[in-house]
């Protein structure tokens, strides 16, 4: 953008000579800057409805696309497209494909947040705990889009970058803070290990990951495979290594 400014200043400057021609100077620097000139192109107007009907399509479409391709390989073509609509029209929906992304994610945590929540509510901790496990690999199977971020890392890298720290934030928030209560909590109380409570968040991570590579195991295994994985932290988690008690 300093580039950009610094441009128009130059071009400010030379108002003054002779034959130039601001309309046809500004025309020149649009061409050179694409993006701008797709930006503060004229777009059509919209009632209600079709604004509701092309935010439904552009979403609908994202989903699938974000979750197939990625952020990085679905264009904005691609996301018009369906919708019927021009590249410039899309920003009058969404800042960016990053910001619809960030969207739908905020819409996945608005659902994934309460799920979490009741697989915590059993009266005993390992209880609470094997029904963490199983909600996040349950969590992962029925949102692709999830499963997307955390198997391809480097996609939410690239949102980040666009979007800045504080909007990836909220995401985390939703996401992370549910899980580091709950564990933060049965600390206090006593019922689980005492432990980093990153750590022990890093553990529902790490069964996430087994589960998300579900595909390099023996099918017919696997469901053994997991339960064992999960009985075995849910007990470390739970035994009082001193005295070898089960928490409750």
């Amino acid at each position: 953008m300093a580039g950009v400014v610094g441009d128009l200043t130059s071009l400010n400057g030379r108002s003054g000579e002779p034959g130039f021609d601001p309309l046809m100077a500004s025309a020149i620097r649009c061409e050179q800057i694409p993006e701008l000139a797709e930006r503060t192109s004229m777009s059509p107007s919209f009632n209600p409805a079709e604004r509701r009907r092309i935010t439904a399509q552009l979403r609908a479409t994202a989903t699938e696309l974000f979750t197939t391709r990625g952020v990085r390989k679905t264009s904005l073509e691609d996301l018009t497209a369906a919708a019927g609509i021009s590249k410039s029209s899309f920003y009058s929906f969404f800042a960016s494909k990053e910001a619809l992304f960030l969207d739908l994610m905020m819409e996945e945590m608005g659902v994934i947040g309460p799920r979490l929540a009741a697989a915590a509510s059993a009266s005993e901790a390992r209880d609470q705990l094997a029904g963490l496990f199983r909600a996040i690999v349950t969590i992962l199977d029925d949102h692709p889009l999830y499963r997307r971020l955390l198997t391809h890392p480097e996609e939410l890298k690239a949102v980040r970058d666009r979007l800045g720290e504080e909007d990836m934030e909220r995401v985390q928030r939703e996401l992370i803070a549910p899980l580091t209560d709950f564990v933060t909590r049965a600390q206090q109380e006593g019922r689980i290990a005492e432990a980093d409570p990153a750590a022990v968040v890093g553990l529902f991570q790490a069964v996430s990951v087994v589960h998300v590579n579900a595909g390099e195991f023996d099918p017919a295994a696997y469901p053994a495979v997991l339960d064992l994985l999960i009985d075995t932290v849910v007990t470390g988690l739970t035994t009082d290594p001193t005295g070898g008690v089960t928490r409750r």
